[in-house]
């Protein structure tokens, strides 16, 4: 399987995914008509989940249909449907979820600590569908439109570089979270503006997300891996760090955990050449692109 996209197709691709993606949304607000001033809008009960996850559902498949018969299915017919975006099971997939795993556990060192010692404690202590959402769904359906579709649409175009489009494609992912923003806008002023603020400071640390999720998809091959990643990010959520400073808890543990933290980042970085090296998974499209654009190393260089 081949997709043959010109680089213009593939920024309007690019482009058209992710505003449809965040569309589908809201897709069932066309039958509700207006509601009363006053409103409370839950978007997290059970009725919004299940509509959210259909019109998502629904999209998404229609995405892989329309790639699906785009693409040339005679050329590269080592590579089908469910190996092009990184969905395939052979003895690889396991070994990539387990590096992974392992790798982004030792970056999150100092939060197990926290949960270990009972100074932080998850928001998903029971199984319901939110819970459910957040851990499953949510991971597969984002990591299937911005990682496996983007990135392979602007690698098969041969855009840019295959680290460029790591590093650069994520925006997308990044700006995808803003329409949060949109239901807030009848806030008054001050709470507005740290609502944006947050949501700004939201759009960095996603797109540092982004860009990790995106080196694990394109050195795995694997969309699983990259979806355990984004399933064990958002089980952690965002570092504790705040509680470094709480004197709820003692001194000890709280250097302990801080120091855990750099250690944590520092093999972080020393190790992920270890734990992601392409040669353990055989990723097609690293292969790919390296065959575009020969160099000596692709784990290095790019």
């Amino acid at each position: 399987m081949k997709l043959e996209v010109q680089p213009l197709e593939a920024v309007v691709l690019g482009f058209g995914f992710s505003s449809i993606f965040v569309l589908s949304l809201y897709f069932w607000k066309i039958f509700e008509g207006k509601k009363p001033q006053g409103y409370f809008y839950d978007e997290n009960s059970q009725t919004e989940i299940l509509k959210r996850v259909s019109s998502v559902v629904v999209f998404s498949f229609t995405c892989i249909s329309f790639l699906n018969i785009k693409a040339d299915h005679r050329q590269r017919d080592d590579v089908d449907l469910f190996r092009w975006f990184g969905l395939h099971f052979d003895g690889q997939i396991s070994l990539a979820i387990a590096n992974t795993l392992m790798l982004n556990s030792i970056l999150f060192l100092g939060e197990i600590v926290q949960y270990l010692w009972g100074m932080n404690e998850s928001d998903y202590f029971q199984i319901d569908l939110l819970t459910f959402k957040n851990l499953v769904l949510v991971p597969i359906f984002e990591e299937l439109i911005f990682r496996a579709c983007l990135i392979n649409i602007f690698i098969e175009a041969n855009i840019m570089s295959m680290h460029k489009c790591v590093l650069i494609l994520p925006i997308f992912f990044a700006v995808a979270h803003l329409h949060h923003l949109y239901r807030q806008r009848h806030l008054p002023a001050e709470q507005f503006k740290r609502a944006a603020l947050q949501k700004v400071f939201q759009i960095f640390y996603t797109q540092v997300f982004g860009i990790y999720a995106g080196y694990i998809y394109v050195y795995t091959g694997s969309l699983w891996a990259a979806i355990a990643l984004h399933a064990q990010c958002n089980y952690f959520g965002f570092p504790s760090f705040g509680n470094l400073f709480d004197e709820e808890f003692p001194v000890l543990k709280r250097q302990i955990v801080g120091y855990l933290y750099l250690v944590g980042v520092v093999c972080f970085f020393n190790f992920f050449g270890f734990f992601m090296d392409p040669n353990y998974y055989n990723p097609w499209l690293l292969k790919h692109y390296y065959s575009l654009n020969p160099i000596i190393d692709p784990t290095v260089s790019g």
